[in-house]
């Protein structure tokens, strides 16, 4: 593994943070190091690499890549493709598991609230809704003409889940089918790993800072009113220090892989933006791995405990009104030489 270099107290442009705020910093990516499996962790301050391990690693992010739908729906609302207040249909041929808004509604609702549940909630109807309307290809063209290379979607949440519980490409289980699995845990051929070339939800932590960084600067919109509405909808107070002003989306969840019909493949994900003063902080962290405990539940407050530290940690460090390129000038003799932190 690339070992975390986190260059401090160097003249040459290279962000910079006091020792004290480093080394609280040091402290929760030694945690991370601490969970099991694979991790992948960027930290951007302004234009320059803080922090990077693995970052180019293609990872399984979950329901990370539910912003690219959104971005994508947002251009085609400029473009006058969709319209925000159009009423959606919501029924059992779109409906899946994991949908605490939408899994016991049915009729119609504005596409604005199918964008608000699928970021805030992370529902899983309102993504194949959301999905199904803008077109999975219009989504994928934009994400390679981004160059996100090391991103990819699937049909919809619903053919990944049935992809991943053995049903043959291009099959869709339906609703009733995603029922009869999740209740006789029989699955309909042999399981395949959720991390594949078929029907995914993979990224990597370069592709997603890159992502937040330019659509959070507003580059991939035409008006201002869209960049704000990206991030109206990506308001996220879960893993940001209090009273700043956090922007992202995460994932996490528990697959079957290549044994039986045991979840046995976990994720946890989160990738956004904060901004302190006038610098923006954008980063990535996943952690993929293989065993039965703990599960994502059970590691998730872990998880939202170093990336709200780490956020934390950086916050201390840069003085409110700092500018992206000129971050620090005063720090002590223990933050001015290379640190590195070995994440196996």
């Amino acid at each position: 593994m690339i070992p975390v270099a986190a260059l401090a107290g160097r003249k040459s442009g290279t962000a910079l943070l006091p020792g004290n705020a480093w080394r609280e910093l040091q402290k929760h990516l030694e945690q991370f190091k601490q969970f099991p499996g694979t991790k992948s962790v960027r930290i951007d301050v302004g234009n320059h690499t803080l922090v990077s391990d693995s970052s180019s690693t293609q990872l399984f992010v979950a329901s990370a890549i539910k912003t690219f739908i959104v971005c994508q729906y947002l251009r085609d609302v400029e473009a006058g493709r969709v319209s925000e207040d159009e009423q959606l249909e919501v029924n059992d041929s779109v409906r899946t598991d994991a949908s605490p808004v939408l899994l016991n509604l049915t009729g119609t609702t504005p596409a604005r609230s199918i964008l608000e549940a699928m970021i805030t909630h992370s529902d899983n109807t309102a993504t194949d809704i959301a999905l199904l309307h803008v077109g999975p290809d219009r989504v994928r063209s934009f994400i390679a003409a981004a160059g996100l290379n090391a991103t990819l979607i699937p049909d919809s949440t619903r053919r990944f889940f049935s992809y991943n519980v053995g049903a043959p490409l291009g099959v869709d289980l339906g609703w009733a089918g995603i029922q009869q699995v999740l209740h006789t845990e029989q699955l309909p051929g042999p399981p395949r790993p959720p991390l594949n070339n078929q029907q995914t939800l993979a990224s990597s932590a370069d592709d997603l800072v890159s992502f937040y960084k330019r659509a959070l600067a507003g580059e991939f919109f035409n008006k201002p009113a869209t960049l704000t509405e990206f991030k109206r909808i990506h308001l996220n107070n879960t893993f940001f220090p209090d009273d700043t002003a956090g922007y992202g989306k995460g994932g996490s969840g528990n697959w079957v892989a290549d044994m039986g019909n045991v979840s046995v493949f976990h994720a946890l994900s989160f990738a956004g933006q904060m901004v302190v003063g006038t610098t923006p902080v954008t980063f990535c962290f996943v952690v993929n791995w293989m065993r039965e405990h703990p599960d994502s539940e059970a590691l998730t407050p872990a998880f939202i405990a170093v990336v709200k530290g780490s956020m934390e940690a950086i916050k201390q460090g840069l003085p409110p009104g700092s500018s992206r390129d000129r971050i620090v000038g005063d720090f002590d003799s223990e933050s001015r030489t290379a640190t590195r932190l070995q994440l196996p």
